[in-house]
């Protein structure tokens, strides 16, 4: 009995601390005047598991990959579940290169990389760069700072 109740204690502290962590992970980032809410994945742990196994993504809502330093970050559709557009962002927080509409497989997936190095990559759901006008150049911003 005492192990159930140690067991419980801990995921009593533990659930708190982790939901607010996520919380504090989430940042605007805003490209052509159109602002998302992004998820920040900064560890190798959280950039190999990114999006997969998510059913959706909300239509305000993405995902920032920030790197230790630029480079050509390539990046698959493996275990993903909807179709996704993929930004590639240097140190000037220009895009330097798009994938639109990546999608997703669950065997022999193509890889997709920039034609430019890169710091950070944002994916957001496909169609997001067509409806909002979005191309290579654009400037990407926000209420962050990025490193």
């Amino acid at each position: 009995m005492l192990r159930k109740t140690v067991v419980f204690t801990l995921l009593a502290l533990v659930l708190p601390v982790s939901c607010c962590m996520a919380q504090l992970a989430e940042k605007k980032v805003c490209v052509k005047g159109r602002c998302i809410l992004v998820e920040i994945v900064d560890t190798d742990e959280t950039r190999a598991r990114g999006l997969m196994y998510r059913d959706s993504l909300d239509e305000d809502r993405g995902m920032l990959f920030v790197f230790p330093e630029k480079g050509i970050y390539n990046f698959w559709m493996m275990n993903m579940r909807f179709p996704i557009d993929i930004l590639w962002i240097d140190e000037d927080l220009r895009i330097a290169d798009i994938k639109e509409n990546a999608q997703p497989c669950a065997d022999k997936c193509p890889g997709f990389g920039p034609g430019a190095a890169a710091a950070y990559v944002l994916e957001v759901n496909a169609g997001f760069c067509s409806r909002n006008n979005v191309s290579r150049g654009d400037i990407v911003s926000g209420d962050i700072a990025l490193p």
